[in-house]
């Protein structure tokens, strides 16, 4: 890109190309390992499989990049749910009941985005309409990010409260211990830093 900028585009998207097909996503994870690691049966046929696995990965993308032209504002509304839900199920731990899961899986990813939303406002705000203008949609209002703060945090609060209560109503008190200290280091992490190199540091050193 520095040395010859012109030609970045031609020299690196073939790169990238290749990238994401043996690789899977940009980040490096192997998405096309899952299902013959988990459903062996399910990949007996190398070609087909690939065929099935090329085939619906790039109409996904290409469904994803439509959705970002058409509705950038559900585009960017979408991808910060789906990162809420990916980093809190990724980091929920193995509960007796599927509720319990679920309900950390959603309390854990809310809780990244409440504390930057309740502590650093401003930042967060700013983060947030970066990425609406990027994809060409009109910005957040800071009506609309106090109304979101406002319902956001009480719930995660008063949601982790009651988890934590049915871990130990199970006996399952080094789960509530485990996840009552997580949430203190995350919280302390997400005050101290601000809203991108928080995130950064979460997503390298954890997630």
């Amino acid at each position: 890109g520095l040395v010859a900028p012109a030609a970045a585009n031609w020299l690196l998207g073939p790169v990238l190309l290749v990238g994401m097909v043996l690789l899977g996503v940009a980040h490096g994870a192997c998405d096309q390992f899952v299902v013959p690691a988990i459903h062996p049966a399910l990949a007996g046929s190398r070609g087909r499989y690939w065929a099935g696995f090329l085939g619906g990965y790039l109409g996904l993308a290409a469904t994803v990049g439509l959705l970002w032209w058409w509705q950038p504002g559900m585009a960017v509304a979408g991808f910060f749910g789906l990162t809420a839900w990916h980093w809190g199920s990724a980091d929920a731990p193995l509960a007796r009941h599927r509720v319990q899961w679920v309900a950390h899986s959603l309390l854990r990813g809310g809780l990244i985005f409440a504390v930057p939303l309740w502590h650093r406002p401003l930042e967060t705000q700013s983060t947030v309409n970066g990425l609406l203008t990027l994809a060409g949609a009109a910005p957040v209002g800071a009506a609309a990010m106090a109304e979101a703060t406002a319902v956001l945090v009480p719930v995660v609060v008063l949601g982790h409260l009651l988890l934590w209560g049915s871990y130990l109503w199970q006996r399952q008190d080094h789960l509530a211990r485990t996840d009552a200290m997580e949430v203190l280091l995350l919280s302390v992490l997400l005050v101290v830093l601000s809203p991108i190199l928080s995130g950064t540091v979460y997503f390298v050193c954890w997630h």
